[in-house]
């Protein structure tokens, strides 16, 4: 079924967890390689239900550095350009995970304006881990008009999804959980639809 397009005032921050886990196998490659694949086919379904739809790319790959890749554009205009970064996205042997920093720029990057961020990641915070994501997602969400962190748990362990559990619980977003490409698909196919 294709996706309602959303209203076309509203962006979708995409955060792509590019740190050295996701170099782990999945499937026939890795699981970077199977969250590119599934964030291109929400891209696709995206562009032809909502071309005004925002859409921007942060990702971290690198120690605990952020890096916007893409500020807000319409995805009818913006795909290529997004599309390009998302491939070029590749992990390196000391990229850890800034959930709690990449949360942050991607309300710096909606600067107040109604949004979703959808992250996919396979681990919970490894820069700052003495800091509150649950309260950093309060604070966010009482921040910002309509912010909703829709969380793709890739390969995750028991542990690692109660760390970051309550990240989509207070602001009103949903926690997916995906063990493959087609369990990927699917939850961003419903993040699509958000």
């Amino acid at each position: 079924a294709m996706p309602v397009a959303t209203a076309s005032a509203e962006t979708t921050v995409l955060i792509l967890d590019g740190s050295a886990s996701m170099a782990a196998r999945l499937g026939d490659g890795t699981r970077l390689d199977a969250a590119k694949a599934a964030l291109h086919a929400m891209l696709d379904t995206t562009v032809k239900a909502a071309p005004d739809h925002g859409i921007a790319l942060i990702s971290f790959y690198d120690g605990c550095w952020v890096d916007v890749m893409t500020r807000p554009a319409p995805i009818g205009k913006s795909l290529k350009t997004v599309r390009e970064k998302v491939d070029g996205i590749a992990t390196r042997q000391y990229g850890h995970t800034p959930i709690a920093r990449s949360l942050e720029r991607a309300a710096d990057v909606l600067n107040g304006e109604p949004g979703h961020i959808v992250l996919v990641s396979d681990g919970q915070e490894s820069c700052e881990e003495d800091r509150d994501l649950c309260a950093l997602a309060r604070t966010l969400a009482a921040r910002n008009v309509d912010f909703e962190v829709i969380l793709v748990g890739l390969a995750m362990s028991k542990e690692q999804k109660e760390a970051v559990r309550c990240i989509p619980e207070e602001t009103g977003g949903a926690f997916l959980v995906a063990d493959d490409v087609e369990g990927l698909k699917e939850a961003l196919g419903f993040a699509a639809e958000r």
